[in-house]
């Protein structure tokens, strides 16, 4: 793997540890279950932690349209002095969107970084192998979606006060990288899972 894509890693590794609805456009080419699933997901507004607290959320859509992702309704989006406060290493994300006290965070990376699809396995794999020893609990997986592929990772990294819960999706647009998760303390990891899961699985395409 060459310099580039490893400091990408690097970048990836630090920004976790820091721990508008629109019309739905019909999917062609998919398998019915899953574009039946997609579709109710994209009508769902609401997702309930495990307490069952309601959580509203919004349909956002990312780059000009060229992504779509849930983002709680009440959670504020990070100004570039916020992030770099939060991100002292200058290593930023492109969108970071927090809870009132920042311990739950939807983060999202837009970079320049060439990549392919058929390269987003082996990234996976660097990825946990890069993080396995400060992480005991790293799960990662390779499906599709709407036509392109995702790579998943779920981990528990260590932060300087605690540590971090991580459900991330990475994926490209047009021959470049794209990243989008969730993270949260461990203290709050069972709590709100759930809606980490519901964030991430939101990730929708436009039909091309």
């Amino acid at each position: 793997m060459n310099k580039k894509k490893t400091a990408i890693i690097l970048i990836i590794i630090i920004v976790l540890s820091a721990g508008a609805y629109f019309g739905v456009t019909y999917f062609l080419d998919r398998d019915l279950e899953q574009q039946e699933k997609e579709l109710e997901m994209l009508k769902q507004e609401q997702v309930e932690t495990k307490s069952g607290q309601v959580i509203e959320t919004e349909l956002c859509n990312f780059e000009d349209g060229e992504f779509f992702v849930k983002i709680p309704s009440s959670f504020t989006q990070m100004t570039q002095e916020m992030m770099a406060q939060k991100y002292p290493s200058g290593n930023l994300p492109t969108y970071v969107f927090s809870n009132e006290d920042g311990t739950v965070n939807v983060v999202l990376n837009v970079t320049g970084d060439s990549m392919k699809d058929d390269d987003i396995e082996d990234f996976i794999k660097t990825v946990s192998a890069q993080v396995a020893g400060d992480s005991d609990k790293v799960k990662t997986s390779v499906y599709e979606k709407s036509g392109h592929k995702i790579g998943f990772v779920e981990m528990v990294t260590p932060a300087k006060d605690t540590d971090i819960y991580n459900r991330m999706a990475v994926f490209t647009v047009g021959g470049e990288m794209r990243i989008v998760s969730f993270n949260c303390t461990v203290q709050l990891q069972e709590e709100w899972q759930p809606v980490g899961e519901f964030i991430v699985e939101s990730l929708h395409f436009p039909a091309e």
